[in-house]
């Protein structure tokens, strides 16, 4: 991810949809910086993140 960039659009089937970069704690790695869809719940977003994360280390 480009240095700086916090902000993107996209069209979707529902719309228009913002990208925004986030900051995601993950155990063992302290904090990540992703891009994510605004509207996406923390949760949901903490989950993704953290497989992602277990397929790269193994």
């Amino acid at each position: 991810m480009p240095y700086g960039f916090s902000k993107s659009g996209t069209m979707t089937a529902i719309g228009s949809e913002k990208y925004v970069a986030r900051m995601v704690p993950l155990k063992d790695v302290d904090k990540i910086r992703v891009m994510a869809f605004e509207s996406l719940h923390e949760s949901i977003l903490v989950e993704r993140a953290v497989t992602h994360s277990a397929r790269r280390v193994s």
